[in-house]
């Protein structure tokens, strides 16, 4: 199994695995209940052990509500964590979790934007107007990301668009 952890053999990592197992459980037994959630809290603050053990458990344990506790992890300066809750937003189950995903994309700003249509693209989620408008975005960025999204996505109807991308950006 794939980890977010570099060094897996130090005792803090072992020591935060534990811990992320503890929250882990701790969610099980206490789903939908949102942002109150041990695993959530330690997603979100603290020694960076921890928060990428609590990031890799949400993206096995989490739901719907773990959206936006992902969210603020993946556009962190931490490329660790960043990488670890995109990750964990891409391995979230559920269509509750494309939904919202698809409806935040409508909204997204910042940061927040290159994100979501990254994750759109690994989630395979059918949001391809949403991405249509992306390519046309004044951040590079946005644009590629677009570009990268509808390759997982796009339909038949679409393709004409994704190939003239392609061949003159």
């Amino acid at each position: 199994m794939p980890s977010a952890f570099p060094s897996a053999s130090s005792a803090a990592f072992r020591a935060a695995a534990r811990t992320a197992s503890r929250f882990a459980r701790s969610r099980s037994s206490t789903s939908g209940r949102g942002s109150g959630c041990e695993a959530e809290k330690a997603a979100s603050g603290g020694a960076q052990p921890v928060r990428l053990a609590a990031l890799e458990a949400l993206g096995r344990v989490g739901n719907v509500a773990s959206v936006a506790t992902l969210l603020e992890g993946a556009v962190e300066s931490d490329a660790q964590i960043a990488d670890a809750a995109k990750q964990a937003l891409a391995d979230l189950s559920g269509d509750a979790v494309d939904r919202d995903i698809a409806s935040r994309l409508g909204q997204a700003q910042g940061k927040t934007y290159p994100v979501l249509v990254e994750i759109v693209g690994k989630r395979r989620i059918d949001a391809i107007p949403a991405l249509l408008k992306a390519l046309e975005h004044a951040d590079a960025a946005v644009r590629s990301a677009a570009l990268q999204a509808l390759g997982s996505t796009v339909t038949e109807r679409h393709l004409a668009v994704l190939v003239n991308q392609v061949v003159s950006p």
